[in-house]
């Protein structure tokens, strides 16, 4: 009984536990079944979120789609614009060109026709003209009048109406009408006995043929640069030895003459301008000197602040006395020259033949010297071209505001103002003063301060000078007037014989080749016919205006020029005249009056 009370009882237990086992196996299931439903739900979630910004990014590159064709297309259409407006355009230059082509090709045929009918008469034409007719008269040819010409054609015709008569009446005035245009083509055409005379061998009208018209027109026809210049030489050519030294002999003793008769007229109670030239070596501040003189910038607008050409100045007697008024020892009213001429020169070493050329015409020298540094190569150079040409100068010891402890005063005389300094500065300029002394000594030259210089024969007069302050500067120019006045004013006396000299050539917009020329002595006049040196030969032209610029402006600034009819030295100025390309600078320049003077410039001076 007990073996099966305790089976059953284990029946039970065992039947209680797979029971369990069932209820437990349930509750697991249903667990795993709540959490997939979780799972799902957060997939859904995901799921959800990823679809609105899949969504978000599709509407954005949608959106930059239509901005970039939005684009693309205003591209397109701003291409298509400009490619319209080029076409445009070039169909406006193209119609343009054409006009300007028919234009020129229609100037053309009417000056070819002009030219045929020989009434057509260009510069060239007139200068052979006036040549041909000069060298007539020389060898004592009479030249009949045009008016004469005109009267003797008519009688032509005349004789062609009496002959004629005996015909019949349409005839006659057939012949009359013919004769009435050909008396109209004898009195417009002016140059057909001329252009017979401009032949080069100078045959008689009888032997002149139609050919020989017809190549002169030719020669004319073609391009050429500097007619003067090839006609000039051309008439020089063909002129025979001794007629050409005949001609040469007048103008030589007419040109004496002249002279004598202009040195008999010459006073040293009329003044001319002085001409000053400003040397020294590259960066001892000549052009900064003249720049505060005239209250200008002339150095900052050059390249590197480095002269390269030669500039001029016309400081008139007005500004004189100004820039002088603090100087006791100058008075205005004894002071007779009218003005100076101030010619600035490079410093460079490579610009020597400037200097030379700068130096050339001047009546006395500024000698610019850097007081710090003594006598440099450039100045050194300056010096020996100076003594060679015996030019005196006046030395200007610039940069004294570098001194330790320089006190300025430009109104006030550089002799107070250097008393006025304290010991230590003093003593500085003496130092320096010493060096400068001892270079120039080495150079077998004697300086002196100007208020201490009492033998002006023997010693060269040095201004202390700041052309960064201004100190000094009067004091120079009234050392310069007093100098040239008293000294040199024999030299100064003013004469009208002509005596001027190239300085630069250059190349203007609007105006072309233009020459700067000094004017020392005598007039121009717009209209003269000057002669100076050209690389392939002298150059024979006439002066079409004469440009001035402003007092106390640079001449080879570009800004406002004053238009003259004349003038007189001595003055800087620049000339506008034809086949100024190829002229030489730092020669002179003349004036002819007639073949003859022209013919002795050339073989005898250039």
């Amino acid at each position: 009984m007990s073996g099966k009370v305790d089976e059953v009882a284990v029946d039970n237990v065992t039947e209680d536990v797979n029971k369990d086992a069932v209820s437990s196996q349930g509750k697991k299931k249903d667990k795993k079944k709540t959490g997939k439903d979780v799972k799902q739900t957060k997939d859904d979630i995901k799921e959800k979120k990823i679809s609105k910004h899949v969504a978000k990014i599709k509407e954005d590159l949608a959106r930059q789609r239509e901005e970039e064709e939005r684009l693309r297309r205003e591209q397109e259409e701003e291409l298509q614009r400009l490619e319209n407006e080029r076409l445009r355009e070039e169909a406006i230059l193209a119609r343009e060109k054409e006009l300007k082509l028919k234009k020129k090709l229609k100037e053309k045929e009417r000056k070819q026709r002009l030219k045929e009918e020989g009434k057509l008469l260009t510069d060239k034409q007139k200068e052979d003209r006036r040549k041909v007719m000069e060298l007539l008269q020389a060898r004592g040819i009479e030249i009949p009048d045009d008016k004469s010409e005109l009267k003797k054609r008519p009688q032509y015709g005349k004789l062609k109406k009496k002959t004629v008569q005996i015909k019949k009446e349409d005839e006659t005035v057939d012949t009359q009408e013919e004769i009435k245009t050909e008396n109209l083509e004898n009195s417009t055409d002016e140059l057909s006995c001329w252009e017979m005379l401009a032949d080069t061998h100078l045959k008689s009208p009888s032997e002149e043929s139609s050919e020989e018209t017809e190549d002169y027109l030719i020669i004319d026809q073609q391009p050429s640069h500097s007619d003067h210049v090839e006609t000039s030489v051309a008439n020089d050519d063909d002129l025979p030895e001794e007629e050409k030294a005949r001609l040469i002999e007048l103008a030589k003793l007419r040109i004496k003459e002249r002279h004598e008769a202009y040195e008999a007229e010459r006073s040293e109670l009329n003044l001319r301008a002085g001409v000053i030239c400003v040397l020294g070596h590259v960066d001892t501040g000549k052009t900064k000197i003249l720049d505060k003189l005239r209250n200008t910038h002339v150095q900052d607008r050059e390249a590197g602040g480095i002269t390269q050409q030669i500039g001029a100045t016309n400081v008139p007697l007005e500004n004189i006395i100004t820039a002088t008024r603090m100087c006791p020892y100058l008075n205005p009213s004894e002071l007779r020259i009218p003005g100076l001429l101030i010619i600035d020169t490079p410093g460079h070493e490579s610009f020597s033949n400037l200097r030379v050329r700068g130096s050339s015409l001047c009546d006395i020298a500024i000698l610019v010297v850097d007081l710090m540094h003594g006598l440099e190569e450039q100045t050194k150079e300056s010096i020996k071209i100076l003594r060679s040409r015996k030019t005196p100068f006046i030395v200007a010891l610039n940069k004294v505001d570098r001194l330790y402890g320089w006190k300025p005063d430009p109104e006030t005389c550089i002799e107070e103002v250097v008393k006025s300094q304290n010991s230590i500065t003093q003593n500085d300029l003496a130092d320096h003063l010493k060096k400068v002394v001892q270079d120039f000594a080495m150079m077998e030259l004697n300086v002196e301060l100007f208020y201490k210089n009492t033998k002006p024969e023997e010693y060269i007069s040095m201004v202390p000078t700041s052309a960064h302050t201004g100190d000094g500067m009067g004091d120079l120019l009234s050392c310069l007037c007093l100098r040239l006045q008293n000294k040199y004013s024999k030299r100064l006396a003013y004469t009208e014989e002509l005596s001027a000299s190239v300085m630069e050539v250059k190349e203007i917009h609007g105006l072309g080749t233009t020459i700067d020329v000094i004017v020392v002595n005598g007039r121009l006049h717009e209209g003269d016919t000057i002669v100076l040196a050209g690389q392939e030969g002298p150059i024979c032209t006439q002066i079409r205006g004469i440009l001035q610029p402003a007092p106390m402006s640079e001449l080879r600034v570009k800004g406002t020029y004053n238009h003259l009819k004349e003038v007189m030295g001595a003055q800087g100025v620049k000339l506008i005249a034809k086949d100024l390309e190829k002229a030489l600078a730092g020669l002179p320049l003349f004036v002819a009056n007639g073949l003859p003077e022209e013919l002795y410039y050339k073989v005898s001076k250039l």
